[in-house]
């Protein structure tokens, strides 16, 4: 019973460890990143592959995406190995990703894609930071860490595929010693569902997702400009109403109202 307990006040435990990383996040967001101070947007859909195996395979899988406008920065949600993963790309990355794209595009039609050794091929375009959430449950993503993340190509049956390869790395709010690290995971896009992904982390169609009243909003918890009431509000005497009325000179009669014509006899008949 003893151990149970324990258990459960660990995981109560990494609970609030994980929200109070949350909140600490959100408060140390760079005004710079901030698109708008609104929850984060449905940013649509992807295709991306991993390897599965009985039988060795490529299978397609669905990533599903998400942009939260206060950090500027979009979360990829999928599960792999019946773990619901989330990685989080901002826009440096997002913008590395979108380059190494365009160019494994221009070596497959050039085919300068040669068959290298895998460590080598699998960051031919670029190596970056990244931060990566996991939990068994979609609704307790309760571990995070920071992996590299490796963008480059790799072979599997004589075909190309551009991949990304994000490394494993420390479970950086791990409690006890049975939550282990992220795993290696390797997602594979052919030519058309690496350009889809491409085309969802363009920074333009991001924030056209956001409401237009929504841009030029202040962050919230700003501090509100008040109304100046410190002086009446006066016109000058010059713009006055009464300086506008014409006022007749001394010894001078306003005119009256406009005479009216007499009626004629025949226009009377």
């Amino acid at each position: 019973m003893a151990p149970l307990f324990m258990k459960v006040m660990m995981y109560r435990y990494a609970v609030v460890v994980l929200l109070l990383s949350a909140l600490l996040c959100c408060a140390t967001t760079s005004k710079e990143a901030l698109v708008a101070d609104m929850d984060p947007l449905d940013a649509g859909m992807a295709d991306g592959g991993v390897m599965a195996y009985f039988p060795t395979r490529i299978k397609q899988i669905p990533l599903t995406l998400s942009f939260n406008p206060r950090d500027n920065v979009v979360c990829i949600q999928f599960s792999y190995q019946t773990v619901t993963y989330r990685q989080y790309w901002d826009s440096a990355n997002r913008v590395r990703f979108i380059s190494a794209v365009e160019r494994y595009h221009a070596s497959y039609e050039a085919r300068n894609l040669p068959e290298r050794k895998r460590l080598k091929s699998r960051k031919a375009y670029d190596v970056l930071k990244g931060k990566t959430e996991w939990g068994t449950f979609k609704f307790m993503v309760n571990a995070r860490s920071y992996p590299q993340v490796y963008l480059g190509y790799i072979f599997w049956d004589d075909n190309p595929y551009f991949l990304v390869t994000q490394m494993p790395a420390k479970n950086e709010i791990a409690v006890t010693d049975e939550e282990h690290n992220s795993l290696q995971i390797e997602l594979y896009f052919t030519r058309a569902m690496a350009e889809a992904l491409a085309k969802l982390f363009d920074q333009d169609y991001l924030v056209s997702l956001v409401p237009d009243h929504m841009k030029n909003r202040v962050e919230s918890g700003a501090p509100i400009s008040p109304d100046d009431y410190s002086e009446p509000f006066f016109l000058p005497a010059s713009q006055s109403p009464a300086a506008q009325s014409p006022v007749p000179e001394p010894g001078t009669e306003s005119p009256g109202p406009a005479a009216v014509p007499e009626e004629s006899p025949l226009s009377a008949r």
